[in-house]
């Protein structure tokens, strides 16, 4: 090799090793990295899968004949916030009172820490 090769080499790799973190700030900050936006408002109720499980904001208004899941003293322990689906709380719902949070299975609004769906699960950990 001569040291015209190595000074080519050395330069290519200089300018190489320069723009790497430019492209790395590129490529995570493109749409398919992008975090999802925290909602603002309460998930409506009649919404068809909040509907569909049985979600209150009160989980003393849950209709226990329907979901005896929710019933006796097991059942009243069982909240959005001790939910190991609840992975953001300490938020605030447009126009409500109260603790909200995000819930990975309701993307379209804050559910209630007081809240209950029927899939309720504890929190693991």
């Amino acid at each position: 090799m001569t040291s015209s090769d190595r000074r080519t080499f050395i330069k290519k790799s200089l300018a190489i090793l320069a723009t790497t973190p430019m492209w790395a700030h590129v490529a995570s900050s493109g749409p398919a990295h992008a975090q999802p936006a925290t909602p603002t408002k309460a998930l409506d109720e009649n919404d068809p899968m909040a509907a569909g499980l049985g979600y209150r904001h009160d989980a003393s208004a849950v209709d226990t004949a329907k979901y005896p899941k929710r019933s006796g003293p097991d059942g009243a322990k069982q909240l959005c916030s001790s939910c190991q689906f609840y992975q953001v709380g300490g938020l605030k719902a447009e126009g409500k009172d109260g603790e909200w949070g995000k819930c990975i299975i309701f993307a379209n609004g804050l559910v209630a820490a007081g809240g209950w769906c029927n899939s309720w699960a504890p929190k693991v950990g």
